[in-house]
């Protein structure tokens, strides 16, 4: 019988992506879903960590889980580590039970501490002589390996990148603290010893050109996919329901959009286009719902560039943050998708519409078209003219609609998690 290989994975991001739905982005579920193929294969054995500051968080996300609550947490904790667990379980515990204000008050001081110390000291909650013989791989979906690991040679790590996207636009981040912004320690972190996983081949050549220390020879790309729970969806009396939910009217029909509202997205570019698009041709019965968790701002700057907003704002619909099985709903009734980024390291929503059988619009650059392939109108992301050249393709030519409908299918089963967990695995393999 063959050795199983022993994988110690990194749960932060999804301790992150259950605290705040603004978490729950793609790469919350590749993480999650990554992690539950992981678990359904015979041939590793997978125990989960989870640094100081999402333990707890991460421990009671996987313990409530029905597929993951018999994934077990590492034991390998030193001292400080055993001690601070105990007391992020008190405090854990004492929220539940509603247990005295003293005694809440207490425990959080403690946490507190521990975590100044940990801060100051970069004290380890590792036991490092045990989690060298006890595990082959370290896996982590996005944050840095820990400082503890790194010189831990018998231990292979590998680590998802998703793109490089604070290098390219810094303009984005003008006002982050790069001390405090996990991507900048993924950047530091980052050398010729360690393996990585590109969600794209596009990906891939950004880490290259950008963070020279990376060896291209380490880098598998393993492409990303999307859940099975997105279908195509025809029933009008499931759809209509969750139309009423986000504020849909149930007499038009809807564009979509779906991402987090920030300027690479470029929400407002495609906004104006629907605009020009329905003022040109007299429409009245579309409206364009806009999902997804806003940036601080976004929606005033949506105001202020859109000339004359007020007239059109009962046909530009924020809907939000979207649940997640409202989700193939909303893909299903919508007329198109439309996503137009800037910039992407995958484009995971431009692959779930595809899955719900949903023509779509997307951008010529980066990742995209290697998910989209020939199942999308591809467009230059900054032209207003293709954007409504491309709206008027769709929303008139019910024919060629339903073209990219069948196509977007068919590309969309391409990409399974299940593939996404084999071509990990095997790399896992290859490497030890």
């Amino acid at each position: 019988m063959k050795k199983r290989i022993r994988v110690l994975f990194d749960a932060s991001v999804i301790a992150n992506g259950a605290k705040h739905n603004s978490g729950r982005t793609g790469i919350f579920f590749a993480a999650y879903n990554v992690l539950k193929e992981f678990i359904k294969r015979d041939d590793i054995i997978i125990e989960l960590y989870s640094g100081i500051e999402n333990y707890t968080k991460a421990k009671s996300v996987i313990e409530n889980d029905e597929i993951l609550r018999w994934v077990k947490f590492t034991d390998d904790y030193n001292f400080f580590g055993k001690i601070y667990n105990n007391f992020e379980d008190l405090k854990y515990r004492n929220k539940v039970d509603k247990r005295s204000l003293t005694a809440r008050l207490f425990i959080k001081l403690c946490l507190k501490f521990f975590k100044i110390l940990h801060k100051i000291f970069k004290i380890s909650l590792l036991d490092i002589s045990k989690v060298k013989n006890d595990y082959d791989i370290y896996f982590t979906p996005l944050y840095a390996v820990p400082e503890c690991l790194r010189e831990v040679k018998n231990i292979k790590k590998f680590m998802m990148i998703h793109d490089v996207t604070p290098l390219i636009f810094p303009q984005y981040f003008a006002g982050v603290d790069k001390g405090k912004y996990f991507f900048f320690d993924i950047i530091k972190s980052i050398n010729k010893n360690d393996y990585y996983f590109s969600n794209s081949e596009y990906t891939k050549q950004d880490f290259i050109k950008y963070v020279p220390r990376i060896d291209g020879e380490k880098i598998t790309t393993a492409y990303l996919a999307a859940s099975e729970d997105f279908r195509l969806v025809t029933d009008k009396n499931l759809i209509n329901p969750v139309k009423t939910k986000y504020n849909i009217p149930a007499d038009k029909k809807y564009l979509f959009s779906l991402c987090s509202l920030e300027p690479r997205k470029n929400l407002i570019r495609a906004v104006k286009s629907f605009i020009k698009f329905i003022d040109k041709h007299k429409i009245e019965n579309l409206v364009y719902v806009l999902g997804g968790s806003a940036w601080d701002g976004f929606v005033n700057k949506l105001e202020q560039e859109i000339p004359d907003y007020a007239h059109y704002k009962n046909q530009i619909i924020k809907a939000g943050y979207v649940e997640d099985e409202d989700l193939p709903l909303l893909y299903s009734g919508a007329e198109f998708f439309v996503y137009t980024s800037e910039y992407e390291g995958f484009g995971l929503p431009v692959l779930e519409a595809m899955k719900c059988g949903r023509a779509v619009i997307t951008s010529n650059n980066s990742s995209l078209p290697e998910v989209a392939g020939n199942a999308a109108i591809q467009i230059n992301f900054d032209s207003i003219d293709e954007h409504v050249k491309a709206y008027e393709k769709l929303y008139f030519n019910n024919a060629l609609r339903n073209e990219y409908s069948e196509k977007a299918i068919l590309q969309a089963a391409k990409f399974s998690w299940h593939k996404t967990a084999e071509t990990m695995i095997d790399t896992f393999k290859k490497v030890l």
